[in-house]
Parts: C-alpha cells; structure tokens; sequence
C-alpha cells in the first residue's frame, strides 16, 4: 500500500497590522501604569535622601533611571508609550521600583504583550461547551465569564443564588447598574471594587480589545459614576488581589451571611470560574 507523506502545517498568517495596534495598546497601558505607579513612590521609600534644592514628592524619571542602572532616556520612552521595554531595562524598572510579587508578574505581562507577533482572538463560541463542563464541578454556586465578563455558563446552584445575573448574562452591567446587587451584597462597593480589578487583568490578557473595556465603562458610568472611579482605581489594584476573599450575602430572610468566594484563570479555555461556597 502506499501511503501518502502528511502534509506540513499550513503556518498561521499573521496580521502585521493587528499585531501592530496590539503592541501599541499594551505600550500604552504599561506606561499608564508605570506612571501611576511611580507617582505612589516617594525617594524615601527606595532610600533616597532628597537634597535641599530638591522637591520632595514622587521619584522623578532620572531617579528611576539611576536605580534601575538605564538611562533616563530608555526609561521615558516606555513610559510615554514610544518603545516596549527590553529585558535588561524591563529589569531595570523592577529593581528600581518596590513592586510586589503581583506587580512584577502583571509588569512583565504587559511588557511581554508589548512585543508579542501574535494576537490572541476573541474567546471563541466553542468555549461555552468547555465553560458548561467546568462550572458543572464546581462545589457551590458557580459561573465561568469571559474576557468581557459575559457569563458563559453558570451551575443550578446560582441560578437559585442569584437569577437576576444568569438573566442578565453580564456581571459588569449587573454589578453597576442592577439595583438587587446591591441588596443582595452588603459590602456592594467592596465587591464592586473586586470586578473592576477583574476587568484590569482581562485587559491586560486582551490587549487587542483594550478600547473595549474603557468604552463599556464609560457606557456604564452614564448610569453609575462609581463605575468609572472604581475603574480608575483599580489600575493600581489589580495585580495584588487575592484569588479567594469572603464574600458577605444578604439572604432573602434579611439575615447576613459569609461564604467564600474563589475565583480561577482557565488559560486553555481563555475564561475565568468563580465559585461561592
């Protein structure tokens, strides 16, 4: 019998142009975010000692430069959003600034999407299928979004716990705008803090559909103006929130209870799970 050699892959054909707006949306997100983060930093914390002629406040871009061992000129490029850092000045920065573990990781993400010849599409419909199959394990009231926080699939379990937001299909809109959010949660502004920071990381992993998230905010905003100053906290927040908190729930009976809340990244299927047990 002969058998017939496969055929080599057909290589994936890159949209240089996609590609190019991708990077140019993370380089403008990463300088956002080192500018609102050098600007919490005074020299005292990274134990400078300011002259007399100097201003006290946040570290300058040379003071940065000069700690970080890069020129001021490299520096100022990331953070105007001209150049993605390198490696050797990408370490420069976090040697410089006091960045947590969680600031590290969401700086070289950024840093990484800032260079990157892909770009990740959309999650795809098939994923409602994976999304069922995950939510359908979890112990407790459970839901998969995702990356515009849609609800994809939710459990029995929180279609008992909270009907209104498997009808609205939408965590974003339910949270800012559904009037029984804030009577079903009594510590609403805390919670609400929590999905603008869920929407920070989405954003990061989806650069490509960065003019999405402000848009849907400023949509929002109409109706809610704390949604856009939750927003705009949240820039600094998102890294360091933990991934399981309680969570306290006003039951129908007028008493308050407290449940964990737990959330989880499912990188092959591109959705987040979040189960209240």
């Amino acid at each position: 019998m002969h058998r017939v050699p496969p055929r080599p892959p057909v290589p994936r054909r890159v949209n240089h142009d996609a590609v190019a707006r991708s990077q140019a949306a993370a380089r403008w997100l990463l300088g956002q975010w080192l500018r609102a983060r050098r600007a919490t930093v005074t020299p005292a914390d990274v134990g400078l000692v300011v002259g007399p002629r100097e201003r006290p406040g946040s570290l300058t871009l040379f003071q940065v430069a000069r700690l970080g061992g890069i020129t001021a000129r490299s520096y100022q490029a990331v953070e105007a959003a001209r150049r993605a850092p390198g490696p050797r000045v990408l370490e420069g920065i976090i040697t410089a600034l006091p960045l947590t573990a969680g600031e590290q990781a969401y700086l070289r993400r950024l840093a990484h999407a800032a260079t990157c010849q892909t770009v990740d599409p959309p999650a795809a419909a098939t994923a409602d299928g994976a999304a069922s199959r995950l939510v359908d394990t979890c112990r407790g009231a459970g839901f998969a979004t995702d990356h515009r926080l849609r609800i994809l699939a939710a459990n029995p379990a929180l279609h008992r716990f909270a009907p209104d937001l498997v009808a609205d299909a939408d965590l974003l809109r339910w949270m800012f705008t559904n009037p029984r959010a804030r009577r079903l949660l009594p510590d609403w502004q805390a919670v609400a803090a929590s999905v603008a920071c869920q929407m920070r990381r989405e954003q990061v992993r989806h650069v490509h559909d960065l003019a999405w998230y402000d848009t849907a905010i400023a949509s929002i905003a109409v109706d809610n103006p704390q949604a856009e100053r939750l927003w705009r906290w949240s820039l600094l927040h998102a890294p360091d929130t933990p991934p399981e908190a309680t969570l306290r729930i006003r039951l129908p009976n007028g008493r308050i209870t407290n449940r964990t809340v737990t959330q989880l990244h499912c990188r092959d299927q591109d959705v987040t799970v979040t189960v209240i047990s």
